[in-house]
């Protein structure tokens, strides 16, 4: 759950919960630890600030990223660091 100006982002885990709930896996304790204010942000702040995350990741997981919206994709891009 990211942290943004306006609060929690709280839909992507909610996504993913409602994902779960439908028989999917359990959720993935990954969450991001720091904040990018990319909300209302343009191209160039979303790639120079990155987003970093902490959990568990299983090396030979499948996983389903869950997101409120994906505009340059430097947040999933940030999950493979």
């Amino acid at each position: 759950m990211a942290i943004e100006s306006k609060g929690a982002n709280k839909l992507p885990l909610a996504f993913a919960s409602k994902l779960a709930s439908k028989g999917r896996n359990s959720v993935a304790p990954i969450y991001q630890t720091n904040k990018t204010y990319h909300t209302d942000s343009n191209a160039a702040n979303r790639v120079l600030s990155k987003p970093t995350f902490e959990g568990i990741v299983k090396r030979e997981g499948k996983y389903v990223i869950t997101d409120d919206v994906v505009k340059t994709g430097s947040a999933v891009a940030a999950l493979k660091e």
